[in-house]
């Protein structure tokens, strides 16, 4: 697959990009509310939100080693800065010490972490900080490491290529779901990535070739990336509605739904994520987008999400 794919990722569950107040999956009758609606994320439960998908859990001027406390309102993804003169600084999360990068004139990292209370504090000279902040984030994911562009003149997105220019501003990566004597070829880059706190994923295709939901489930649950023990997951690519190789989707819907509940009542899988795109090219008419609702429904009770995607034509 040669193919390089923009991701605008809204992953649901870990940050509501949307709340509905009735029932899950239902349009409410005034449209759909900013996440400062979730109680986890108002100012009463000390949050701050700083658009509709960053929230500020923590904001210190000239912070010392004297430990701060915040609290994270999902389990999900955080983001830590410390800016200043800091050539030795370091920060202790949860009495664990985190490896911070310099990016802009401050240090930072993403990590991911269970909702709930956190206690942080700078180790080293503290003398240079000016500030420490924290905020919950979304899952900022790159998709996927192995496409290239159609366009040779624009380059090879190799490992070394994506370090200097791009993955300081990811926390998860699609890769490649292949297996080459029981080892990924992209092994290496999945050690070097998982070591820093950040989440492994495959991407793997939609079943349109199942006749039943343990089929699919078997699909699912054998695949590379909800098997290895460094990864987080997969992706599915992708839904929508009509007919794709031959089948319809209305007849395909209720086995990928039974399958996606098992894989979440299993706890084999209870730290791992099934997430899935969603063609924009693919969901007309409207009014059969209702086939789709139950799987959904079933998606975000598990905390598994999706992603819109679109292809935008290099030039």
């Amino acid at each position: 697959m040669n193919r390089f794919r923009l991701v605008v990722c809204l992953i649901l569950g870990s940050l509501p990009v949307f709340i509905s107040a009735g029932e899950l999956g239902e349009i409410p009758s005034g449209g759909f509310r900013s996440p400062e609606g979730d109680s986890r994320f108002s100012n009463q439960a000390g949050v701050r939100p700083l658009n509709n998908l960053v929230f500020e859990l923590l904001n210190v001027e000239s912070p010392n080693e004297k430990p701060q406390t915040f609290r994270n309102p999902r389990d999900g993804w955080l983001y830590l800065k410390v800016s200043g003169d800091l050539p030795n600084v370091k920060i202790q999360l949860d009495q664990e010490v985190v490896e911070l990068r310099e990016f802009g004139g401050a240090k930072e990292t993403m990590l991911y972490r269970p909702a709930g209370p956190h206690e942080i504090r700078i180790e080293g000279e503290t003398g240079g900080a000016s500030r420490m902040e924290v905020r919950a984030i979304g899952d900022l994911v790159y998709a996927a490491y192995g496409s290239n562009p159609h366009i040779k003149e624009t380059g090879n997105y190799s490992w070394e290529f994506l370090k200097q220019h791009c993955l300081d501003h990811y926390n998860s990566m699609i890769g490649d779901s292949r297996f080459e004597n029981g080892i990924s070829p992209q092994e290496a880059e999945i050690r070097e990535w998982t070591a820093l706190g950040k989440r492994w994923y495959t991407l793997e295709e939609v079943p349109f070739d199942v006749t039943t939901a343990e089929e699919a489930y078997e699909r699912w649950a054998n695949s590379t990336g909800m098997r290895h023990p460094l990864m987080s997951g997969i992706w599915a690519d992708e839904l929508g509605i009509g007919e794709k190789y031959g089948r319809k989707t209305v007849d395909l819907y209720p086995l990928w739904t039974e399958a996606v509940r098992r894989l979440q009542e299993n706890p084999q899988f209870a730290n791992r994520h099934l997430f899935s795109y969603i063609a924009a090219t693919r969901l007309d008419p409207a009014e059969s987008f209702a086939q789709m609702r139950p799987f959904m429904k079933q998606m975000m009770a598990g905390n598994y999400g999706f992603a819109p995607e679109h292809y935008w034509p290099e030039s």
